[in-house]
Formats: structure tokens, C-alpha cells, sequence
């Protein structure tokens, strides 16, 4: 999120530069609902778009702590500023060293939030 919007160099990431936390250490992608609060939904190709409509998380809606996701929230009590997941046991994330875990809605709100800093020299794990 650092360059979301520098022009031709938007969303750039370098393996080995960007993710100096190491790349089994940084949370790349999770699933989230398509549709929340009412009608919103995501618009996952569109570029500048409105928080309520962006598909991504961790931004200056609900940064670190408060983007952890949601664990099965019906459509009214969705936030669209967070990952939410249908799954009783956890929610889905892609690592960017390309692993897939399940993540337990146990998780401490820190460790979620700096397994999505790919610098901020955290040594945290999900296990």
C-alpha cells in the first residue's frame, strides 16, 4: 500500500526488496466477501476507487490491528474495510512465498497485522 497511487509505478513489489520480513512471513492475499453492508461489493478491476469499493484490505480505512478479518458476518454486520471469511475455522491467506494457510480467528490482532508488513522487520509467524 506505500505506492497505491505513485503513477506508473503503483502496486511494484520486488522479492528480495520489498519483502524483507521474508516472503513466508508476509501475507499477500486472503479471501474476503464479494458483496458487504447492502449493496456494496468490490470492484477488483477498477483503480481508483472508494474504500466502501476497493478490493484490498490493510489501507487508511482499517490499517494493521483493525483490518483483522471477520469470521462469518452476515451481510449487515459486514465490513467492507476488512477480509471476512464463511469458514467456521479460520479464514484463508496466500503467502507471498506462495503457501497457503488457514489462519484461526484465535489470532492475536498483532501478529495479523505484522504479517502484512513485508519491511517492518517483524519475526511473527501464523503457526
Amino acid at each position: 500500500m506505500s505506492a497505491w497511487d505513485s503513477g506508473k509505478t503503483s502496486y511494484q513489489a520486488r522479492l528480495g526488496a520489498t519483502y524483507q520480513d521474508g516472503t513466508s512471513n508476509t501475507l499477500g492475499v486472503t479471501e474476503a466477501y464479494g458483496r458487504c453492508s447492502g449493496n456494496s461489493g468490490t470492484l477488483w478491476a477498477h483503480e481508483a476507487v472508494g474504500p466502501d469499493w476497493h478490493a484490498m484490505f490493510n489501507d487508511w480505512s482499517a490499517r494493521g490491528t483493525a483490518s483483522k478479518f471477520q469470521m462469518t458476518p452476515t451481510l449487515a454486520q459486514c465490513d467492507p474495510h476488512v477480509p471476512q471469511t464463511s469458514h467456521t475455522g479460520g479464514i484463508q491467506v496466500l503467502l507471498m512465498d506462495g503457501s497457503v494457510r488457514n489462519v484461526s480467528p484465535s489470532v492475536d490482532p498483532n501478529v495479523w497485522a505484522a504479517q502484512l508488513t513485508p519491511q517492518g522487520r517483524e519475526s511473527v509467524t501464523f503457526d
